[in-house]
C-alpha cells in the first residue's frame, strides 16, 4: 500500500469552515476536487498541521449531523476507519467515543478516546466538537492510542436547500511517523472522508432522521 494512506488514521474529525478562515492567508490549498477544498497549515510553536475541508451540497442538516452520529456506520465512510462506537452518553448532545483505524504496513494501527460535543446555535448551524478524552479504555498491545486530536464538523443551512459543509481538524498520530511523510499525504484522508459523507447522506435511513440537537429549547 501507498504511503498516502497515513495522515488521517483518525478521520473522524474535525472546527467549522467560515469566511474567517477563507480570509487567513496562512492556509495552503493542497487538493481541490469534485467541489471540495481542502487546505492545511502549520499551528503556531507546534509539530502539527492543521486541515480544513469545505464544500456545499444540497442536503439537510439533520441528514449530515444523522450520518456522523451513527457512530456503527463510520467504517463504510471514514478514512481507513475500522470500527467506531460509543462508549457511553453524557446527555443526548454529548459522549465518549471510541475508534480504531488501520494503518499500512509497516506502521502500526491506531486507536483513539475522544470526548464529543453536539451543538446549535441561533442561525441553525450545527457543530460536532471532538477532543481526545483520558479513559479508563485499557490500551491495545497492537495499537498505538493518539495521544490528541481535535476536530469539528460544521454544517450550515444556505438558500436553495444548500448546505455548507465545513471540517477543521489536528490530529497528533503519536508513534514514529515523520513529519514530513504527515505533510506529503495531507489531502487524501480528509478528501475522502468528506466526498464519502457525501455519498452516505443520501441514504434512505437518514433522509427524513431527526436527531436530537433539533430538538433542544
Amino acid at each position: 500500500m501507498k504511503p498516502n494512506y497515513l495522515l488521517v488514521i483518525f478521520a473522524f474529525v474535525w472546527f467549522g469552515a467560515t469566511s474567517v478562515y477563507a480570509q487567513d492567508s496562512s492556509w495552503e490549498l493542497v487538493k481541490d476536487a469534485d467541489g471540495i477544498k481542502v487546505y492545511s497549515k502549520e499551528l503556531n510553536q507546534s509539530k502539527l498541521n492543521e486541515i480544513w475541508v469545505t464544500t456545499e451540497a444540497t442536503v439537510s442538516v439533520s441528514s449530515l449531523v444523522s450520518v456522523v452520529e451513527d457512530a456503527s456506520n463510520h467504517k463504510n465512510w471514514i478514512y481507513l476507519c475500522r470500527e467506531g462506537k460509543v462508549l457511553r452518553h453524557l446527555s443526548p448532545y454529548e459522549y465518549i467515543y471510541y475508534s480504531e483505524s488501520n494503518a499500512p504496513w509497516p506502521f502500526e494501527d491506531r486507536d483513539v478516546v475522544t470526548h464529543v460535543k453536539v451543538v446549535r446555535n441561533a442561525e441553525g448551524t450545527v457543530f460536532v466538537q471532538s477532543t481526545t478524552f483520558q479513559d479508563s479504555v485499557p490500551e491495545k498491545s497492537n495499537y498505538i492510542r493518539i495521544p490528541y486530536a481535535t476536530s469539528q464538523w460544521s454544517f450550515t443551512p444556505e438558500k436553495n436547500g444548500l448546505t455548507k459543509i465545513g471540517l477543521k481538524m489536528a490530529v497528533n498520530l503519536g508513534g514514529s511517523i515523520p513529519k514530513w511523510l504527515m505533510r506529503l499525504t495531507a489531502a487524501a484522508g480528509p478528501y475522502h472522508t468528506v466526498k464519502n459523507l457525501l455519498g452516505q447522506v443520501r441514504r434512505a435511513k437518514y433522509k427524513n432522521a431527526h436527531p436530537a440537537v433539533f430538538s433542544e429549547p
